[in-house]
């Protein structure tokens, strides 16, 4: 025991998670439970690598559609239907407010998500290398507010409404 980060553990109880039963045949707009005419979008439907995700109106353009791919570990990669590029953290970063960008599919752990379902039918989705949530950055529903990862706290700003296209 040398009381450092490296031997502490924070335990969950199992029962509190609940994994989402996502349809991978289908596509859908990832919407705010803070708002629902504002989805998660790709900065102005670019499809190059490193481009920002924010929050934008929901207008259903391929720059807010998405298709979650199921792994063989049980995670899912998200992919946006414009480009075919994965959700990522940037460079696997684990610390609260690591900006999610789009990166070519590569199934690290980076682009690998836990999709879990909420009491209130919403999802949250866990990134898998840090633990963290895919975070609606202050609670802000303007657009163009980004989406990062932070500690899952449960809170609105990281629950998520699945809209079938």
């Amino acid at each position: 025991y040398s009381n450092n980060n490296i031997q502490r553990f924070k335990l969950n109880n199992a029962s509190e998670f609940s994994s989402a039963n996502i349809d991978t045949s289908k596509y859908y707009c990832i919407v705010s439970s803070l708002d629902a005419k504002k989805a998660i979008d790709v900065y102005a439907g670019k499809t190059a690598d490193f481009t920002n995700v924010d929050l934008y109106d929901l207008n259903k353009t391929d720059a807010q559609i998405f298709k979650f791919e199921k792994n063989s570990d049980g995670t899912y990669s998200i992919i946006n239907k414009n480009s075919k590029k994965a959700l990522d953290v940037y460079a696997n970063n684990t610390a609260d407010k690591t900006n999610v960008d789009i990166y070519t599919s590569n199934k690290s752990t980076a682009q690998k998500w836990y999709a879990i379902k909420n009491a209130d039918n919403t999802i949250t989705v866990l990134g898998v290398e840090s633990g963290k949530a895919l975070d609606l950055y202050a609670a802000k529903t303007t657009n163009f507010t980004n989406i990062d990862i932070w500690d899952w706290n449960k809170t609105n700003a990281q629950k998520w409404n699945l809209l079938k296209q």
